[in-house]
């Protein structure tokens, strides 16, 4: 029986992990060469209802990179699903894959005892080819997808790693960190590939000189971020008594379509208490794109509105409080957000709303309509 590998928090991550049976496949010297890692958009079809999927995969070992994503163009909000470790790590393996489904807080990998939709392909040249199996198993559906980015923007995956043996005056223990980065590959346009550079340049340094390549400039920054998180990742496995600490750092493409880019920043220590931020980018019109400029963040309307759809998706007692599950009462309106396919995902770190677990709401443009500005509405052609 095949296991799922999901590398990272529901809202995360990346890591590459390795079933034991692995060591007798056929593996590549440098699992991250180029073409290992790959993140690609497609368009096309399910049974013949239109989709967009943004996949993410590294062959070397079956990465999943957080899962791959997917959303119906005729419907609001997106799924998500995991990559088994295929038998061989060959390109042209049969993929198989499993729709995740939340029914609690904090699971990391989704609830596996409830039926989820599955998938079963094969990626040749542009294409992805293959057959989708409805929860129920009752339907049996073709999928037929090409890559496209006449509404997005090509992006490669690029890989570091650091490591040193951590030594405190209790203890002492290996230390490693991941960051998995993603740039504007060399098909993307030059305009919308500098433009995304800069602004990711300005997101993850700051202010200073864009002088240098950002690949040079991604690896500095790599190091320097494992550089000063290095005793926190030690010290936090050591208080859990594991035998290493692992940190992990991404910036990945969590929405890219309809000339929108949305890339998620996340850190997390042994796969815990992970941390997110968003880079919102309108590359068509070239900007970058904060909350307020796409609602107005009006409390009394939008907090009732997060608390239902929290409810609604957790299937909350009505007539309990929040705090039965929560540390808050009402959920507070953040700016920690983005849009995605129809709608709007607001994200709470651990701390915000649950001790060491993120959480993420969704609400459609239709809940949002009235809060909606009124250049947002015509930049989504509402």
């Amino acid at each position: 029986m095949k296991k799922t590998i999901n590398l990272i928090l529901p809202a995360l991550l990346l890591l590459v992990s390795v079933h034991t049976d692995a060591q007798y496949k056929h593996r590549k010297a440098d699992a991250h060469a180029p073409g290992e890692d790959i993140y690609r958009h497609y368009t096309g079809t399910i049974d013949g209802r239109k989709i967009a999927l943004d996949l993410r995969w590294g062959w070397q070992g079956g990465s999943n990179y957080g899962g791959s994503t997917y959303y119906y163009t005729d419907e609001p909000g997106n799924h998500s699903f995991d990559i088994y470790e295929p038998e061989t790590f060959d390109h042209d393996a049969t993929l198989n894959a499993k729709d995740v489904i939340i029914t609690q807080f904090g699971q990391m990998f989704g609830d596996r005892d409830v039926p989820s939709p599955k998938w079963q392909f094969t990626l040749n040249g542009n294409k992805l080819n293959g057959t989708w199996v409805s929860a129920d198993g009752i339907t049996n559906a073709t999928v037929a997808l090409t890559e496209d980015y006449s509404n997005s923007y090509p992006m490669d995956l690029v890989i570091f790693r650091d490591s040193i043996y951590y030594k405190s005056e209790t203890n002492s223990m290996p230390a490693n960190g991941i960051f998995t980065y993603s740039a504007p590959s060399s098909s993307c346009n030059s305009n919308d590939g500098n433009f995304i550079k800069r602004a990711e340049f300005r997101f993850l340094h700051g202010n200073g000189e864009y002088n240098e390549p950002t690949d040079v400039l991604t690896k500095k920054y790599a190091k320097a971020l494992f550089a000063k998180n290095i005793k926190t990742y030690a010290d936090t496995a050591i208080k859990k008594s594991d035998k290493a600490a692992f940190g992990m750092c991404s910036l990945m493409p969590v929405y890219n379509d309809e000339g929108l880019l949305v890339l998620k920043e996340s850190h997390s220590v042994n796969f815990t208490n992970e941390q997110v931020a968003y880079l919102c980018l309108d590359v068509r019109n070239q900007k970058q794109l904060e909350l307020k400029d796409m609602l107005v963040a009006n409390t009394n309307v939008l907090s009732p509105l997060l608390e239902k759809e929290l409810r609604k998706k957790y299937k909350l007692d009505p007539s309990k409080d929040l705090k039965t599950w929560l540390l808050k009462s009402k959920i507070p309106v953040t700016s920690n957000a983005y849009p995605a396919h129809k709608g709007i995902v607001f994200t709470y770190n651990p701390g915000e709303l649950l001790p060491n677990d993120n959480v993420d709401i969704f609400l459609s443009y239709d809940d949002l309509r009235n809060l909606l500005t009124e250049d947002f509405k015509k930049r989504i052609g509402m």
